[in-house]
C-alpha cells in the first residue's frame, strides 16, 4: 500500500471528499523590489508556478481531489 494512503482515507473521514486546494508557495529574497534582478523574480515564478502543477497534478492523479476541485495560489 502506497504510504499517503491511509492519510487520504483519515482525511475523507474527517473532512468529507477534498474539492479545493490552496497553494502558498513562495520564495523570498531580501532585497527591495527595484533590487531584484530578472533571474530572481523568474526564481520566485518557477517555485510558485511548479509547485502549483506538481500539487496539483499529484493530488488529482492519487484520487485526493473529488469530481471538481478549485484551486488556489496565494503567493
Amino acid at each position: 500500500m502506497v504510504r499517503w494512503r491511509p492519510r487520504r482515507q483519515k482525511a475523507e473521514e474527517q473532512f468529507g471528499e477534498i474539492n479545493a486546494l490552496v497553494n502558498n508557495a513562495a520564495g523570498n529574497f531580501m532585497a527591495r523590489t527595484e533590487k531584484l534582478t530578472p533571474n530572481a523574480f523568474n526564481a520566485v515564478v518557477g517555485i510558485v508556478l511548479n509547485g502549483t502543477f506538481h500539487c496539483t497534478k499529484f493530488l488529482a492523479s492519487a484520487g485526493f481531489l473529488g469530481s471538481w476541485a478549485e484551486t488556489y495560489s496565494i503567493s
